[in-house]
């Protein structure tokens, strides 16, 4: 649905049958131009699935979405002195008419990267007038994805701002008083991606696996302090991390934290272990060295990779080894050795996001 943002049909917000027929409009026209004639592979048509597919989508979305669309365009007829807009995405279906309708009153929108830039599908194509995007690196993915150059701005995340002021002894503090643990041991955080219950039991079992393997690493070590982060309560990790430290009897070696600012505890973590999941690029921003674990064939954070933003682990004695070497010493916070990686995907050598990105939407003009 995305792109479907129309010349404005203003309708009462209450009527509801009004805009079921508008939506049954559209179908209808769907329906003439045979989008999905043909569409299919391996002797497979799926030309009738992605039909029912869009009927539900049309059915179940589209009038909400015109309605959305003209509350828009009331919205700029009375913002007549806005010079510019400013979204985290425009891919999902409003946001995405929101960039069209921005456009037809002559009104810039501007988009800030929301994450790794993982999947094409995920930015592209671009339907706000600009992009601002964390990195070098990231600029350079999307510019061999096709999108001019003049439409992305390297202006590093202003989401860490805050946290790069911020003292690590003052995080450290918050952090070890609030769990009570010992401020002058180390504090190892680890983080997996989010894993849904309904997931295909294949995926989440693997990934359990790999878990289970770094929480090995918690009963082999007394002396250091671990924190395991969940999502949060409908995370399937949760759940196996709580029954596996029970099992295991470690419940009082790890503290098992479901809601709380993540960025909170990277600034007050020595190592941080991950698998797939945005916590390494949270960590290599705020200067906490990080174990990539199995991650060899995820796309998220592809274009930190080629940095050597993280400390590679595909197997349990790899990790066994690096844990090793960090218990040496040979990694701390703040390593210069991965600078590079934070230069060239993170903006860390320029301005402040806020100081590129306030003058070009204060710049902006109709």
């Amino acid at each position: 649905m995305t792109g479907c943002a129309y010349n404005q049909i203003v309708l009462d917000p209450r009527d509801a049958e009004g805009y079921n027929n508008l939506a049954k409009k559209f179908q209808d026209v769907l329906r003439k131009k045979n989008l999905f004639q043909g569409l299919g592979s391996s002797g497979l048509d799926w030309s009738d699935l992605m039909w029912r597919k869009a009927q539900a989508l049309f059915k179940n979305q589209l009038p909400e979405l015109l309605c959305k669309i003209d509350a828009m365009h009331a919205f700029f007829e009375k913002a007549s002195a806005l010079q510019g807009a400013l979204l985290d995405e425009d891919i999902a279906p409003a946001k995405n008419a929101f960039c069209q309708v921005a456009a037809q009153h002559q009104v810039p929108a501007y988009v800030v990267c929301h994450g790794s830039v993982g999947k094409k599908s995920s930015y592209l194509p671009l339907t706000a007038s600009k992009i601002f995007v964390w990195g070098r690196s990231q600029r350079e993915k999307l510019k061999r994805w096709g999108l001019a150059e003049s439409r992305i701005v390297v202006s590093g995340s202003g989401r860490y701002s805050p946290y790069l002021k911020m003292n690590v002894q003052v995080a450290r503090k918050k952090i070890t008083t609030r769990f009570k643990m010992d401020p002058s041991q180390k504090i190892v955080l680890v983080a997996f991606t989010n894993s849904a219950p309904h997931r295909r039991r294949l995926f989440v079992k693997q990934q359990q696996e790999f878990l289970g393997e770094v929480m090995e690493l918690i009963h082999e070590y007394p002396e250091v302090q671990f924190i395991i982060k969940a999502k949060n309560k409908k995370d399937a990790n949760s759940r196996f991390c709580r029954e596996s430290l029970e099992k295991r009897g470690l419940s009082g070696r790890a503290v098992l934290i479901e809601e709380m600012d993540p960025l909170l505890l990277i600034k007050s973590a020595d190592l941080a272990i991950v698998h797939a999941t945005t916590f390494g690029i949270d960590a290599l921003a705020l200067g906490c060295p990080t174990i990539s674990y199995h991650d060899r064939h995820c796309t998220l954070w592809e274009e930190f990779k080629s940095f050597d933003a993280f400390l590679k682990a595909n197997s349990r004695e790899e990790l066994r080894l690096i844990f090793g070497l960090f218990l040496k010493g040979d990694f701390k916070r703040d390593d210069p050795r991965f600078d590079h990686a934070r230069r060239e995907c993170l903006n860390s050598d320029g301005p402040a996001p806020e100081e590129i990105i306030a003058p070009i939407l204060l710049s902006a003009k109709k």
